[in-house]
């Protein structure tokens, strides 16, 4: 009702009837449309939130920019560090800024409805107030002529006076009418003309209604909650809500894992995979992530003292920075349970908007099929007057009909029509209120003329189908940060139901992002190329050809790919203009590869740009060849110098200088001299010298703190040494290893030593290395024939010889003291635990005996030997846990350190490359069983490879770690008579148990997913592996597995019960389904309703399937409907009823939803497509596979 609110009112038959002729020629028209215009253009209101919607313009820039200036800070000489409520304000900048700006577009929008509907309802009063005055007037008019008539009767004498006065009465009572009538109209004159800001009480204006009316169906209201879900206000402010919420928890999530690590975030990311997630565990999991970060930055480190065989202990505090460990998020402690809760919060309540709306727009709809309904009649008995009339005018010509009758039939006919207007008028203002109620989504509906009354939907008839929804949802995009805010991996996952093999990023004027990739590869790109994701689109091809294009929506680091209104055409690309360097940063003096770019190669890069003040360079696909300058970068038009991007003068290019390359491969290089680089070995061992001695003389001193920091120095210079070393030799692998801990105070804080045993044994590593270097200097002096120099060699040695045997000496006396007190703490807690036997009985015959008092101390005593026990466990267990490190310092146990994820990676993809030159040769042989073995091998190592990118295998490994830990504390409390803590551990021990089924069940789908897709491209090139097939099979049965494993034995019970009851009851006609039969990587909920089959249709619950997904699931009692809503879909079922209606879309259902065991259940397949779900039967393993986007 938007553009066509011509609405309302009679026929401009009917005003020329009820306005004198004269009045309607000689007055200007003042039309509906144009009074909407000028209101549009006058309203304040909506003039400031234009207004508020450029400032929202402007603060996207700003946030964007807010985020490169911080870069430059964090890469400048200044930068200072982060805490956690500075990185979440940082990460929530530009999609807060981004969902500001929609809201304040959509802000706009509403408004423009609002003061639309205002001004339409406000034309209608001004409409009737000027059809009532002529008609008051009339009315007037005709009591003077009954008046004048009345006199000249009484002249006549054929009158009374009476009859003048009753006369007299009726011209005072028309009079004062026509005033209230005028007023009133005058009235509604100045109020709008105040609207359009202009005097209509005195210019000369009458206004005009045409008629419309909607095309009202049954199906058309589940259209019209579909659109209104796009466009009402309050829904659009709530998903905004919700989303910004889930953004900043998997901002504060991923914080979490970048400063803590991953592996202590596993527990925590398990709740995530619900649509609620658990509060209480929630806080359980929290307050040990607490623990565990305060363990890995609490406690101390024990450095070695120089020439002795002690060692200092110094707090690991005194190494931290201002915001390392807990301080971190000290300011906000617990930001990530308050954003999850407020997430919680944020969901339910735009569930709950969803529901109010639907309710709000089903009851919206009924009064106007009410108003509708009352029109109608009110049209036909029009009709019917006007066909008595043309027969009255018949015999009133003939004399069947007398004067005084047909004067009466006219009166009749006039209360008539004018009930035509008055119904109208209310069918019209209902129509209004539908469409602000719907936010304009009737508009479309609504067409001129009068209602064809004798058409209309009763409510319950069929009707055509309508056009689909634009833009449905056909898959999602994801971005992961790589180094730090510079460079990211852009995602997607597609409905399978399209068959896309490859897919193609594009900026909006078809510029090629890149290359064309198969749809499970990754683009990895600069961060500030997302910042407006609206500004990029997909292509998906199957193959070499273009199937969909796929516009990209989304606040933050994920979003929805929406489909776009036409596929492009290949032409329409236009390829990326590359040379060779094109991809290479250039950060400080260091030249890098950006698909190769790490956190630790950013560190190294940025600590060089300290030094020498170089800047940040890059040579992108849109800057045909020339170097852009991206200090100052905050979208992907400053990088496209076709878009104004100003390219770097090449002569200042020419003169930067450059240390190391990491080329595409990843391979570290230098590009200094050998003499440049022994020169900065010189230096850098040099300045560890003078470390160590500052070290020495802190020591010396007492300053813990002092000596801690030079400490740490030490070891980042160590890694800084042996990076230059591995460069001087061309060890690729060990100059990424080192590079991991330069300038990464947390990995240099990882090598210093933690207990006393380690740190006397690196202690002792450190004097043999110079042992063995003194001895090696003494040969080559002996040779030489230095006989000064061998003296001073061989008393540096005995020297040397004699501290490592008293350190050696040292750590034997403490391990065997060590020892003694482990024997000691274990023999004190066995006498306690036999006291606790002891007294247990004790309590036992006394409570026997029924000596209560006696009862009382022994239960008294008992609970202060169990404090007592507690006391001594700790005790013994931190001895063994001492004589445990000794042992292995003796034995010269080094505990090796768990390769990073990019190092697995890097084995991985060499052990890859191997098989393909073997798949080769294997080929060149036509050795047919060696190939498909091979392949079968290398796509195992590509799905180890997706698993460690995916997290997948971590969280299998805590979650396994964290079940026999809990276990063995289970076994303990029972052991202890502990209930309360058993039952808490049982219940943890529950959520784990959850947590690591649905992980491995992850893992098994993405192992499924990728051997499909190898089988799939196999298959389209005319090749086959049964190999591959029979693993397909074995996975899928562990997948089945696995569903069960989700179900308790009394679930299982419960089920086998229900089916027995459903097929006793049928008479076996209902065939049920196994539960794990049903196989979902999406569906974690268990089901209260095993699948069912009837008359050849699949049955299921719709509750569980639907949430599972994502959707709001709304149960109306009233007329047994059930409403399914999410971002993109709305379908309405309704029990035994086969007609279903999609996003307004009628569709026929092969049989109708049914009530089974008091629960609605909808055929299968229709539920899962019309959720944009994809639904596959596995013949040879008998299972039906639901999948996601």
């Amino acid at each position: 009702m938007l553009k066509k609110i011509g609405l309302l009112c009679c026929l401009l038959l009917l005003l020329q009837t009820h306005i004198p002729q004269k009045n309607l020629y000689a007055a200007s028209i003042l039309s509906l449309e144009d009074v909407i215009k000028r209101g549009l253009k006058q309203d304040q209101d909506l003039k400031d939130l234009q207004e508020n919607l450029n400032q929202k313009k402007y603060e996207q820039t700003q946030a964007q920019q807010a985020i490169q200036d911080q870069a430059d800070r964090d890469a400048s000489s200044v930068a200072k560090p982060h805490s956690l409520s500075k990185d979440i304000d940082l990460a929530m900048k530009i999609p807060t800024a981004r969902g500001g700006y929609s809201l304040a577009m959509s802000a706009v929008e509403d408004k423009q409805r609002q003061v639309t509907a205002n001004i339409t309802k406000l034309y209608i009063k001004t409409f009737q107030a000027m059809r009532v005055v002529p008609k008051v007037q009339l009315k007037l008019d005709a009591a003077n002529k009954a008046l004048k008539d009345t006199q000249t009767k009484l002249k006549f004498g054929i009158g009374t006076q009476d009859d003048v006065k009753e006369a007299e009465k009726a011209i005072e009572q028309a009079n004062s009418e026509l005033k209230l009538m005028q007023l009133d109209y005058k009235n509604s004159k100045i109020e709008l003309g105040e609207i359009i800001g202009q005097n209509l009480e005195q210019d000369d204006f009458i206004f005009e209604v045409k008629p419309t009316y909607a095309k009202l169906s049954q199906s058309l209201i589940w259209q019209l909650i579909h659109l209104a879900e796009k466009t009402d206000m309050e829904l659009l402010t709530n998903v905004s809500s919700r989303k910004l919420a889930e953004e900043k928890v998997n901002s504060t999530r991923n914080l979490y894992a970048s400063k803590f690590g991953s592996g202590v975030m596993v527990p925590l990311n398990s709740l995530y995979n619900a649509q609620t997630v658990d509060s209480e565990l929630l806080t359980t999991y929290y307050d040990q992530l607490l623990v565990d970060v305060k363990q890995q930055w609490g406690g101390n480190f024990l450095f070695p003292i120089p020439v002795t065989p002690f060692v200092m202990p110094i707090p690991k505090s005194m190494l931290q920075g201002e915001y390392d460990g807990l301080r971190y998020f000290d300011d906000i402690k617990y930001s990530l349970p308050i954003s999850t809760l407020a997430m919680n919060k944020a969901r339910a309540t735009e569930s709950q908007t969803r529901k109010s709306l639907i309710l709000k727009i089903k009851k919206t709809y009924l009064d106007t099929k009410t108003a509708e309904e009352n029109y109608a009649q009110a049209l036909k008995a029009a009709e019917e007057v006007k066909l008595s009339m043309k027969a009255a005018d018949k015999k009133l010509k003939t004399g069947i009909l007398s004067k005084e009758e047909y004067i009466k039939l006219q009166e009749a006919t006039e209360t008539i029509n004018d009930n035509v207007v008055t119904n109208q008028l209310s069918y019209q203002a209902a129509l209004t209120q539908l469409d602000l109620d719907t936010s304009g989504a009737l508009d479309r509906n609504i067409v001129p003329g009068i209602l064809p009354w004798k058409t209309i939907d009763s409510g319950l008839d069929p009707l055509n189908k309508v056009p689909p929804v634009a833009n449905p949802v056909i898959g999602s995009w994801s971005l992961k940060t790589i180094a730090d805010n510079l460079t990211v991996d852009f995602s997607i996952k597609v409905d399978k139901n399209l068959k896309a093999t490859h897919y193609a990023l594009l900026t909006s004027d078809n510029q090629l992002i890149g290359s064309k990739l198969k749809l499970t590869s990754k683009i990895r790109h600069l961060s500030f190329m997302f910042n407006d994701p609206s500004k990029l689109k997909v292509v998906l091809y199957k193959k070499d050809t273009i199937i969909a294009t796929a516009l990209i929506d989304g606040l933050g680091a994920k979003g929805d790919l929406l489909q776009g209104d036409k596929v492009i055409k290949a032409t329409d690309i236009k390829p990326s203009k590359v040379d060779k360097e094109a991809g290479t940063l250039l950060i400080g003096t260091y030249k890098i590869n950006l698909e190769k770019l790490t956190n630790a190669s950013l560190l190294a890069a940025q600590e060089t740009m300290k030094k020498t003040g170089q800047g940040m360079y890059y040579k992108s696909e849109f800057s045909s060849g020339a170097w852009i300058g991206i200090d100052k970068v905050t979208d992907m038009d400053s990088i496209n110098t076709s878009t104004g991007a100003k390219p770097v003068k090449a002569s200042e290019i020419e003169q930067l200088k450059f240390t190391v390359v990491i080329n595409d491969v990843g391979q570290i290089a230098s590009v200094q001299t050998p003499e440049e680089l022994q020169s900065a070995l010189a230096e850098l061992i040099q300045e560890q010298q003078q470390l160590k001695v500052d070290n020495t003389v802190a020591i010396a001193a007492n300053k813990a703190e002092t000596a801690a920091s030079l400490s740490l120095q030490l070891k980042e210079i160590e890694a800084q040494i042996a990076f230059t070393q591995a460069l001087i030799k061309g060890d690729a692998d060990e100059a990424a290893k080192q590079m991991a801990i330069m300038n990464t105070p947390a990995a240099a804080l990882s090598a210093l030593p933690s207990n006393t045993a380690e740190a006397s044994a690196a202690a002792k590593a450190d004097l043999n290395s110079e042992l063995a270097e003194l001895t090696a200097n003494l040969q080559q002096a002996q040779t030489n024939g230095d006989a000064t120099l061998t003296e001073q060699l061989k008393l540096s040695i005995t020297s040397t010889s004699t501290q490592i045997m008293k350190l050696q000496q040292s750590m034997d006396e403490a391990a065997k003291t060590n020892l003694a007190q482990s024997q000691a703490a274990d023999a004190a807690l066995a006498d306690l635990q036999t006291e606790k036997t002891n007294l247990q009985n004790s309590l036992k015959q006394a409570n026997e005996q029924g000596k209560k008092e006696l009862t009382k101390q022994l239960q008294q005593q008992l609970n202060e030997l169990s404090l007592k026990i507690t006391a001594a466990e700790e005790k013994s267990e931190q001895a063994q846990i001492i004589v445990a490190q000794d042992n292995a310092a003796k034995q010269g146990v080094v505990e090796i350190p768990v390769a990073s994820d990019e190092t697995k990676l890097a084995e991985l993809d060499k052990q890859l490359a191997l098989i393909e030159e073997q798949i080769k040769q294997a080929q060149q042989k036509s050795d047919k069983s060696a190939v498909q073995e091979l392949q079968l091998n290398s796509l195992q190592l590509e799905m180890d490879k997706a698993i460690i990118d995916s997290g997948l295998g971590e969280q299998i490994a805590v979650f396994e770690a964290a079940q026999l830990s809990l276990q063995k504390l289970a076994d303990e409390a029972v052991k202890k008579g502990d209930s309360a803590s058993f039952d808490e551990l049982k219940k943890l021990k529950a959520s784990n148990d959850i947590a690591l089924q649905l992980a491995l069940k992850s893992e098994l789908f993405l192992n499924k997913a990728n051997l499909e897709d190898s089988l799939a491209e196999l298959k389209a090139n005319g090749q086959a592996n049964p190999l591959i097939e029979a693993e397909i099979i074995k996975i899928t049965n562990q997948i089945v597995d696995n569903e069960k494993s989700k179900y308790s034995k009394e679930q299982l019970q419960k089920l086998a019960q229900l089916t027995k009851e459903i097929q006793t009851a049928t008479n076996n006609q209902i065939q049920v389904l196994p539960v794990e039969k049903l196989i979902s990587q999406g569906i974690n909920i268990p089901l209260e309703l095993p699948p069912v089959i009837i008359k050849g249709t699949t049955y299921i619950t719709v509750r569980p399937l639907s949430e599972a997904f994502k959707s709001t699931v709304v149960w109306d009692d009233s007329d047994q409907t059930v409403t399914i809503t999410n971002d993109q879909t709305t379908i309405i079922c309704q029990i035994d009823n086969p007609i279903a209606s999609v996003n307004g879309n009628e569709v026929r259902l092969t049989e109708p939803p049914r009530l089974l065991e008091h629960r609605t259940i909808v055929p299968l397949r229709f539920i899962v497509e019309s959720l944009g779900l994809t639904i596959a039967w596995q013949d040879l393993t008998q299972t039906i596979e639901i999948s996601g986007l």
